[in-house]
């Protein structure tokens, strides 16, 4: 283990840079008599970013880096002169890391997508000129702000690798050379345990051009979780499975029983785990008669879909890649059956709720103003009347689609996997095909363009806040599917 190149955990300590201290300066020059202050503003200290960058796949180019600190802003100068932006510092990471907090263990974020960038430590402000505190009654100020410290502070990245398909089984169970058998990747073969010391990726072709990925992680054995064999450290990289693939031996005693062990230091480890779909396969039946096949089909769990199968002859290849395939799929239509549901129901929610609190603000206005007209107060909130405005054509309702859709976005603007944007892309559908359906319908004034606009954003920031929350509990049972198939496209 000291010697291998796959490094999945690191600590580092990142500080991002101080901002430039704003110049005191007042301008001399001939002819120009009180000149008054010019001093510039400092610049920005350099921020920490990190970058999701496909072409990683360890984190080994931190393990001798553990020191990251980006440049200062240097200081503003005179006839108003900003000072230089810190440089900013790129850390390129393999997707699917997960940042933590060194201290506390809180998860900070994760980057599931590649290209994406987000930053870890943001620079300081560069502090304010004096140039910027003259006023009538201070017109030649001697002072100016220093720079804002940076941000600084002991990390934790842990890669989790992305895949469709996890392999779990006991040592010398036959993972590795399923792997070799069903993709092209070469991964370290013998017959002893614990041959398969780092996770292990190959991409499994399918029909039609058809592929998934799939991810051999290092045997466990009973009592994994009390620190025996090699522990539970390499179980977080199934954490993202979509599907878990049971290996068990044809030479075990009871395959049921062994299984039962299987689940037993999932459970121990993360209890959700359990949440996931799951396939047993009975490896190696290459080395067993057909009386020994039948005795265990007669014992094999009922609740799962099994398969026996023999890396070696292919017996059972293609039942367990159309097993797998199936469970994928059936995966993937169940989340978007589900997420089609939340987003159907938070937009139903938000035109329930604008309009009601458009109803309450035209009463409160009618009690508080009565001398306005029935006229005025037809559609909501008048503040200003002014007959063929020219958002008259434009409906309150629609400002109310277009609020909601901006509230939306605004909520979601942090989080770019595909779920969220299919979502935002409902939204904006939805608001375009409400505003053209109540084009030309009634008189409008800007009044109630303005309110309703807000409304519609107050509400569509809420409810967004809520579908998003709703969404994270169905990832999470369930694995992203959606972003190691992305994940496989830049692999390939």
């Amino acid at each position: 283990m000291a010697d291998s190149n796959f490094i999945d955990y690191v600590k580092i300590f990142c500080a991002s840079g101080h901002g430039g201290a704003g110049s005191v300066h007042l301008h001399r020059a001939k002819y120009v008599p009180k000149g008054g202050p010019d001093g510039g503003d400092g610049g920005r200290g350099g921020h920490i970013i990190l970058r999701a960058n496909p072409q990683f796949w360890t984190l080994i180019h931190l393990k001798y880096k553990k020191i990251i600190k980006a440049e200062d802003g240097e200081r503003g100068g005179a006839a108003l002169c900003k000072g230089k932006q810190g440089k900013d510092i790129y850390i390129d990471v393999p997707v699917g890391t997960v940042i933590k907090d060194a201290e506390t263990g809180e998860e900070i974020f994760e980057m599931m997508e590649a290209g994406e960038e987000k930053i870890l430590c943001k620079g300081g402000r560069g502090g304010l000129g004096n140039n910027n505190f003259k006023s009538a009654t201070q017109q030649t100020p001697t002072y100016a702000q220093p720079g804002e410290e940076g941000q600084e502070g002991w990390f934790i990245l842990e890669l989790k690798v992305l895949a469709d398909v996890g392999l779990v089984g006991f040592p010398n169970a036959g993972k590795s050379t399923l792997l070799a058998t069903i993709t092209s990747a070469k991964p370290k073969i013998a017959n002893y345990a614990f041959t398969t010391l780092e996770p292990n990726l190959g991409i499994v072709r399918y029909r039609d051009e058809k592929s998934f990925v799939m991810a051999d992680i290092p045997g466990i054995i009973e009592g994994a979780h009390e620190g025996r064999g090699i522990g539970l450290r390499f179980l977080r990289h199934i954490e993202r499975n979509s599907v878990l693939l049971f290996m068990v031996s044809a030479e075990e005693k009871s395959v049921k029983e062994s299984y039962k062990v299987l689940l037993k230091e999932l459970e121990m480890y993360n209890p959700e785990l359990l949440d996931k779909d799951r396939v047993l396969a009975v490896t190696k039946c290459d080395i067993i008669d057909s009386e020994a096949e039948r005795r265990i089909k007669r014992t094999l769990p009922k609740d799962i879909p099994c398969v026996l199968i023999s890396s070696i002859s292919g017996e059972g290849i293609p039942e367990l890649k159309d097993m797998l395939w199936e469970a994928l799929n059936d995966l993937v239509w169940r989340l978007g059956w589900k997420k089609g549901l939340v987003a159907i129901a938070c937009i139903a929610l938000c035109l329930l709720a604008c309009d009601q609190t458009s109803n309450l603000l035209k009463y409160s206005v009618a009690r508080l103003r009565p001398c306005y007209s029935d006229r005025m107060l037809l559609n909501g909130l008048h503040v200003l009347e002014s007959r063929g405005s020219l958002f008259g054509f434009f409906s309150a309702h629609a400002s109310n689609a277009f609020g909601f859709a901006a509230g939306t976005t605004t909520c979601f603007r942090y989080d770019t996997s595909h779920t969220y944007k299919g979502y935002i892309k409902c939204v904006y559908i939805w608001a375009a095909l409400v505003s053209i359906s109540r084009m030309f319908v009634g008189k409008h004034y800007f009044g109630d363009i303005l309110v309703g606009a807000i409304i519609g954003c107050l509400w569509g920031w809420l409810l967004g806040l809520g579908a998003r929350w709703i969404f994270r509990i169905i990832d999470g049972r369930s694995g992203a599917a959606a972003t190691a198939s992305d994940y496989t496209k830049s692999m390939s």
